[in-house]
């Protein structure tokens, strides 16, 4: 599998080439012929959100060999398509993983290692590990299901939506439209909550 990176705002080589190498470890592991593309950037996430990072994925409906009226990631639809023909427009990546650049302790210091010797300490995230998890959600590898404090159970929920801030949202940003989908399987769900039942000790 290729894996063709785009990078803005970095301001540094070390950064990248820990996503770099987050893209091999995939790439080395995983069946595919496919060639994907992936922007990242490095963006000042707003103050009171201490995500490290989040992978917003490019998606499609009707691809072809997918199940029909759902909802697939680019990545893992056009490795089951197999088609020749490109899912996408040729400029849209097939994610977009975001960096919080104001990822700060109580002392304003930085919390990210983006080092390769392993040399982290308690109080830092590992810039290529955080990739690596990243990368698996823009693959295609999603949870869906959610249970709130009430033992309820929800499946197609709009909370990582919600989770993601709205400057991030822009076209211009991700390189592609925010999907807006009504259907599952779907990350980006806009319609009210469809309900389970499910025991209030279990976790999904």
């Amino acid at each position: 599998m290729a894996i063709n990176f785009q990078f803005g705002n970095f301001g540094t080589t070390h950064r990248e080439d820990a996503i770099k190498r987050a893209g091999t470890t995939w790439d080395q592991r995983l069946r595919v012929t496919q060639a994907i593309t992936i922007h990242a950037c490095w963006l000042p996430y707003p103050t009171g959100i201490k995500l490290a990072a989040m992978c917003i994925p490019n998606g499609i409906l009707g691809a072809p060999n997918c199940l029909p009226n759902t909802w697939y990631t680019t990545a893992l639809a056009r490795n089951i398509a197999l088609s020749p023909k490109p899912l996408i427009p040729a400029n849209q990546p097939d994610m977009t993983i975001i960096f919080n650049s104001n990822l700060k302790d109580a002392q304003g210091k930085l919390q990210w290692y983006d080092g390769s010797a392993g040399k982290i300490t308690a109080d830092q995230y590992d810039f290529e590990s955080v990739a690596l998890h990243e990368i698996c959600h823009g693959l295609g590898m999603l949870g869906l299901l959610f249970v709130d404090a009430n033992g309820q159970g929800y499946y197609g929920s709009d909370l990582l939506t919600q989770q993601i801030p709205a400057a991030f949202q822009q076209e211009q940003v991700l390189g592609f439209k925010l999907p807006q989908l009504q259907n599952l399987p779907s990350i980006f769900t806009t319609v009210s909550y469809t309900h389970l039942t499910l025991p209030t000790n279990r976790e999904v």
